[in-house]
């Protein structure tokens, strides 16, 4: 899998391992090319470039969201498993009808 670094700009080939001395119990952990394990929550500013559907559903299945690359202004949205990246601010308009509703719930 292909990811990339929304705070580092880098890009990154990635894999599950449980040989890592970040994996304990068997447990396994997102590692780069490089050896260097992402811990879980560092994991959260990353997103997909590419990705088989095998290795979305591995990474899934191991606690580790798997979510595209939201593209950059005056860029193609990255296209992964058929899957467009989310258009700007679906997010946040999400946020803002989960949070009127909880207003008309506390009424």
């Amino acid at each position: 899998m292909r990811t990339h670094n929304y705070v580092d700009g880098k890009t990154y080939e990635v894999h599950l391992s449980e040989e890592s001395s970040a994996s304990s119990y068997g447990q396994p952990v997102v590692v780069t090319a490089d050896g260097e394990a992402i811990d879980r929550f560092s994991w959260e500013f990353h997103g997909m470039l590419e990705a088989t559907a095998e290795e979305v559903m591995e990474f899934e299945a191991c606690g580790y969201p798997c979510r595209p690359t939201e593209p950059r202004p005056g860029e193609e949205p990255a296209v992964t498993l058929g899957i467009p990246a989310a258009p700007p601010g679906l997010f946040e308009q999400a946020a803002e009808e989960e949070r009127r509703g909880q207003e008309g719930e506390a009424r």
